[in-house]
């Protein structure tokens, strides 16, 4: 038997066995988004962004290295076939594993990004009224610890 038979087969007892365990009655069982939804999303992603490219004279894609910036990168290479013709802007807080670090410049440089990278700013340096700073201490986000989850700005 072949490799992806044995898959085939795995995911529809798991999937099936996945419907039986969350069916409840009355309440239809909730559908993945089908490619031709992520198809769709996708390409409205890439208008946006060559929409954004025609009509602002200054266009830069802020990177944070996480998971949707490194989406928001992908799909403006998709957009610009390849070749990103904006600056991708990193505002170093100076926290990140090395991994993370690493991961930005070897696909800065494998991907001909014009990155640039800012380190940010010190606290004192901050506009006191912009938020979180401006947020009443009891509306804050709350970390699962209770403590709230951005102290560091607020000291």
């Amino acid at each position: 038997m072949h490799l992806l038979d044995n898959e085939s087969v795995a995911a529809g007892t798991r999937s099936a066995a996945l419907a039986q365990a969350s069916s409840v009655p009355g309440i239809p069982a909730a559908q993945p988004p089908s490619m031709d939804h992520l198809d769709e999303l996708e390409a409205q992603s890439i208008y946006i962004l060559r929409e954004a490219f025609a009509r602002l004279k200054k266009l830069a894609l802020l990177w944070s290295l996480g998971k949707d910036s490194n989406v928001m990168i992908w799909l403006a290479r998709k957009a610009f076939f390849g070749r990103v013709p904006f600056p991708a802007l990193h505002v170093d807080t100076g926290k990140k594993f090395p991994e993370m670090y690493a991961f930005r410049d070897r696909f800065g440089k494998e991907w001909d990004l014009d990155l640039r990278v800012e380190p940010c700013p010190p606290i004192d340096a901050v506009d006191p009224t912009l938020p979180p700073a401006r947020v009443p201490p009891r509306a804050r986000p709350r970390g699962s610890n209770g403590r709230s989850t951005n102290t560091a700005l607020m000291d």
